[in-house]
């Protein structure tokens, strides 16, 4: 470990011992100071460059507050660590909370507070709060000091408590060192980094390895794997179930799988508890997917049955967690069966299930051992969730738009909308002048997209049953982006077409669908090369 001597400004070396020390929590700016300027520290004070003024008052600043505390030497993350050498960053990062854990006291610079003592407004909306990487820079010292700008001390985590717990939702009784952050479960821990970021996406996951007490390679490179990975290693070593116990609507959960895709995905679970429902019961990683046990599994009417042999119902999994409000229910997740595989899958953008605790058979004789796995893995590249419909020609030939559905059910026939199911899906329902009814659908699973015409369609038939047949008579084997299809002989077509563009400064796929005489038609068809 290495420590800057508070007096020389230089850095040394410790491999034993090491001597009492201040630590520094702060959120980076540009340019700060790093691991290879601080030998020409001493000379940057008489010739500083402007762009890294803040970076040295910072340094200098904390150097100056621990002399004046006695303390000799002070570890900052900026310059302290050869961040050149990858073995280093990773050993760091993975003994990072152990070291603000292990500090005398720690210093928490705000450098976007100027107000000359505490306001509780300004310093609730400090930056310091949003960043990844300062919530475990909060739980693991036991002593912590707040400085402003100027470096005047407005405060210390005790004294500041109720604001810290008010602004984080971190119960006071961890602020106050009354418990450790194992007696809170998963959920909890995760859903206090919920609204939080990072600069890369990779230290979502590495800055919560300390709190969850994870050790494991960095990977920097890897996307939202990480996050991934780390939950796949506290499954190793811990059976709170409430690590599944999260909810979430965005576009990276629609996978099917019992792993969250980012902490965002426990914003609603920090009143989620431990429960003591079940025993014996656990879960792995398996070849075949997470495989976990739980003691029922209940269709939607509440019927119970049995999961290894029903294939066409959705079944609540029991969790072993409960809310904090009330003690008469537990946590479950609906899980739908694959027909084709022994597999099961998450479902989409549902809430939370209750269950009695009274329902719950925890007995040996009803436990189900069930093995979950993602439907679909990202091929990587961009995501694009918005769609926005154009429709051309169709006026002129006297046909009429009877009916738009779009995966959020919104059917105002607004021009962007954003998707919400797991195959994104929009149609639109058309009547010709004879009253026969056809649909133009476009579906998008993953990146693959596909676009159809089905028609003509039985009106008795609601959009959403011509979607659903259309899934289960015409499956899509290959991606399709554009499409050609003649209406009862006439001499007029339909052509669909998808493509990506930026709309807004947003991600959109564009499905631009008209309807076209037989020569523009034909114009098209040569493009296509179908003619």
């Amino acid at each position: 470990m290495r420590l800057i001597n508070s007096k020389t400004h230089k850095l040394e070396e410790f491999t034993g011992e090491i001597p009492p020390y201040v630590i520094l929590s702060h959120t980076w700016g540009e340019n700060e100071i790093s691991f290879q300027e601080m030998p020409n520290f001493v000379r940057l004070k008489q010739e500083i460059d402007p762009r890294q003024r803040a970076a040295y008052t910072k340094i200098e600043g904390s150097c100056k507050t621990a002399l004046k505390d006695g303390f000799e030497y002070v570890w900052v993350d900026t310059c302290c660590i050869d961040k050149t050498s990858s073995s280093e960053l990773s050993e760091a990062i993975n003994s990072m909370y152990q070291w603000y854990q292990q500090a005398d006291v720690c210093y928490v610079y705000l450098w976007d507070i100027v107000d000359p003592g505490f306001n509780s407004e300004t310093f609730l909306k400090s930056k310091w709060f949003t960043r990844g990487w300062t919530l475990q820079e909060l739980i693991a010292p036991s002593n912590l000091i707040f400085f402003n700008q100027a470096w005047k001390d407005i405060g210390t985590k005790f004294s500041l408590h109720e604001y810290i717990s008010q602004r984080t939702c971190i119960p006071s009784s961890l602020l106050l060192d009354l418990a450790i952050s194992e007696s809170f479960s998963i959920a909890q821990r995760m859903s206090w980094a919920s609204d939080r970021e990072t600069k890369r996406v990779e230290d979502v996951a590495y800055c919560l390895m300390g709190i969850f007490d994870i050790n494991m390679p960095m990977l920097y490179g890897e996307g939202d794997r990480a996050f991934i990975r780390l939950q796949e290693e506290i499954i190793r070593s811990s059976p709170d179930q409430s690590i599944f116990a999260w909810e979430s609507g965005s576009w990276e959960d629609q996978r099917g799988g019992l792993l969250a895709s980012s902490p965002a995905a426990f914003s609603k679970s920090g009143d989620i508890i431990r429960s003591d429902i079940q025993s014996d019961i656990g879960f792995s990683l398996t070849s075949h997917g997470l495989s976990v046990k739980v003691p029922m599994a209940r269709a939607s009417s509440g019927e119970i049955i049995d999961p290894e042999i029903e294939v066409n119902y959705t079944f609540t999994a029991v969790l072993n967690c409960q809310r904090s409000y009330g003690n008469s229910c537990v946590l479950g997740i609906l899980l739908g069966k694959n027909p084709l595989s022994p597999h099961f899958f998450r479902l989409y953008n549902v809430s939370l299930e209750e269950v009695e605790k009274s329902e719950v058979d925890s007995s040996q004789n009803n436990i189900s051992n069930v093995y979950v796995r993602e439907l679909w893995r990202p091929r990587g590249g961009p995501s694009y969730q918005n769609l926005q419909l154009n429709l051309s020609g169709f006026n002129e030939k006297g046909f009429s738009e009877k009916e738009r559905y779009l995966s959020d059910n919104n059917t105002s026939g607004s021009s962007l909308d954003r998707f919400e199911d797991i195959t994104h899906t929009a149609a639109v329902r058309f009547t010709d002048s004879d009253g026969r009814e056809f649909v133009v659908l476009l579906e998008l699973k993953g990146n693959p997209q596909h676009i159809k015409v089905i028609g003509p369609v039985r009106k008795s038939r609601t959009l959403e049953e011509v979607i659903r047949l259309s899934r289960i008579e015409r499956p899509w084997k290959t991606p399709v982006d554009r499409t050609m299809w003649e209406h009862s002989g006439r001499e007029w077509r339909i052509h669909a077409t998808v493509k990506r563009k930026i709309v807004w400064k947003e991600r959109c796929l564009v499905a631009n669908i008209s309807c076209e005489d037989s020569r523009e038609a034909l114009s098209a068809a040569k493009l296509l090369g179908r003619t």
